[in-house]
């Protein structure tokens, strides 16, 4: 009896043990089945198309990622690669540097979005699972401990992990064992052991209530002949300057300033030319206008003349000659009062006047 009572002392904690281990590994194996389709894979891109570097992300809503800022940073164009899909277009809704937190907008598919922690309730020891993609290698799945919880209470919420994560990790989901959102990882500590960090769910939520601010990454594929033409001129330059200034290759100083002074020459020609045709074409443009100015006044001084000459012979065969002034430009009127016209037009303005009665 005694020997009975010592064995299932010894086997049921042991049985115990096992059973609580297989239902963690059933849990999280669960967890890391449905949480993984979520998480995707950024690449990111210079202007001269050449690749700045990669992270992670995830959705937490209909066409909604969410990363890190710095996993955008100085990014000219970037490329998302989920499950299956591919996105091209994708809109930086709000980033946050200080935060180090991004929010992408692409377009809406067929993707399953993680859920937020709503409890917020971090602990150390509490066990975490991670998902990223460390070096390019993709839905990569590690779990640890949380060591503890750092920042600075309700502004900025730190987590320090033991759950191994690296280059590309970034961005990444942090999960608790109900398969939750509780982080995204971000950096780690190269010169420690296991050092790990995650943006905490309290500076999410902060983050996700601010509003948002627009930006727009171009394509991937956007102006490949431009940018490939760009990178190339690029390194050749800074080849140059770094022959001429490590000392190896002092000769080539003046090859090169010759061909910059012809470059120089043939940019200031190009400019000296366009300037010249804008010149010749607002000359001609003047010229035109001015000769139109001229043909009317020239219309208008012969029409007053003729008027002038017409009045004129009027006048030498009429007798009752009337002088006034016109009220305009002061010019001095000679009228017949014996033409039946109660008005007259100066000669010298167009005016038209009324002839006095007196």
């Amino acid at each position: 009896m005694k020997i009975k009572i010592l064995i299932m002392r010894i086997v049921w904690p042991f049985l115990f043990f096992n059973l609580s281990l297989f239902a963690q590994e059933v849990s999280i194996s669960e967890i890391v089945e449905k949480a993984s389709p979520s998480v995707i894979r950024i690449i990111t891109y210079d202007i001269t198309g050449a690749g700045r570097g990669e992270g992670s992300g995830f959705f937490i809503a209909s066409g909604k990622i969410l990363t890190n800022a710095h996993v955008l940073e100085k990014a000219y164009s970037a490329e998302i690669f989920s499950g299956i899909e591919y996105y091209n277009k994708i809109k930086i809704l709000k980033l946050d540097k200080e935060i180090d937190l991004a929010l992408l907008e692409v377009d809406i598919r067929n993707e399953i979005p993680l859920s937020l922690e709503k409890k917020q309730e971090i602990r150390p020891g509490q066990r975490i699972i991670t998902i990223g993609n460390p070096m390019g290698l993709e839905k990569t799945v590690s779990d640890g401990l949380i060591s503890a919880v750092r920042g600075v209470p309700g502004v900025l919420q730190i987590i320090q992990i033991s759950a191994p994560i690296s280059p590309g990790s970034s961005g990444g989901p942090l999960l608790n064992l109900n398969g939750n959102v509780i982080g995204v990882t971000s950096a780690m500590i190269k010169e420690g052991q296991n050092i790990n960090f995650a943006i905490g769910i309290e500076t999410i939520n902060y983050f996700l209530n601010c509003p948002d601010k627009p930006q727009y990454l171009l394509p991937a594929k956007s102006r490949i002949l431009w940018r490939a033409i760009l990178k190339r001129v690029t390194n050749v330059v800074v080849g140059l300057v770094a022959l001429v200034f490590s000392g190896a290759a002092w000769w080539i100083i003046f090859p090169v300033f010759i061909i910059v002074s012809i470059f120089v020459w043939i940019f200031k020609w190009a400019i000296k030319t366009v300037k010249k045709l804008i010149q010749k074409k607002s000359k001609k443009g003047k010229n035109t206008y001015e000769l139109e100015k001229e043909s009317e006044k020239l219309e208008q001084y012969n029409e007053h003349e003729a008027y002038h000459e017409d009045e004129a012979v009027s006048l030498k065969e009429g007798k009752n000659n009337f002088i006034f002034y016109c009220w305009k430009c002061g010019e001095e009127i000679e009228v017949n009062l014996d033409n039946s016209s109660k008005t007259t037009k100066c000669w010298k303005c167009g005016t038209v006047l009324l002839i006095p009665k007196e």
